[in-house]
């Protein structure tokens, strides 16, 4: 019998993207010490228009008009992505992992953004003995998960992004979507009561 694939979004679901974030705009507010915070976010938020993924070199060089050294910022991003295992949701990511009988579950890690990035947090977090699989997309995630699922196949995907669920669920009714919002437990997104998947943790 074929293992049901769930998969679990990393950014905003089992990691602090925010605090991550904040780590981050705190390395150019170093570099850039004439720059605030607030400053760099709304350059941050330039940066990622229309759904852009976030570029540390490329950012970078968009600061050295401000009289920073874009190599020395990398160089500060990087390390703080080597110490990102801190951002890890813990407690939820074990909840999770709990919740699947591993004889009748795939775990797969589904992430969005840069690879080097994602790869270096998944690395940090140790996240490589945790999942069966991981994916990683620079894309649309609706269309990779079209190419990790045949059709009608049945699937399980937690994911913090309303936009994500509604877009893969209009276009797999058979799957079973779940939120995770303001760090409470999971709550059913979308569900149907396939039999199977009532080992899943209770709604709430």
């Amino acid at each position: 019998m074929d293992k049901t694939k769930v998969f679990v979004d990393l950014d905003d679901t089992i990691f602090d993207a925010q605090e991550f974030k904040r780590a981050i705009f705190a390395v150019f507010t170093h570099c850039c010490p004439n720059m605030t915070i607030d400053q760099v976010a709304q350059k941050y938020n330039e940066h990622r228009q229309n759904g852009r993924n976030f570029d540390p070199k490329e950012f970078a060089g968009e600061f050295e008009e401000e009289g920073a050294d874009p190599d020395e910022i990398v160089r500060e991003i990087n390390e703080v992505v080597r110490d990102s295992g801190q951002f890890l949701f813990t407690e939820r990511l074990n909840h999770l992992v709990k919740s699947f009988d591993p004889d009748k579950y795939e775990f797969i890690l589904f992430t969005k953004g840069v690879r080097s990035i994602q790869e270096g947090k998944v690395k940090a977090c140790h996240l490589e003995s945790v999942f069966d699989q991981i994916i990683y997309v620079e894309e649309g995630k609706a269309e990779a998960l079209n190419e990790a699922v045949k059709s009608g196949e049945r699937f399980v995907l937690f994911d913090d992004r309303d936009d994500v669920l509604e877009e893969i669920g209009s276009e797999h009714g058979a799957g079973e979507l779940w939120t995770f919002k303001e760090g409470k437990e999971p709550a059913i997104y979308m569900a149907d009561q396939d039999p199977s998947l009532r080992e899943l943790p209770p709604q709430r």
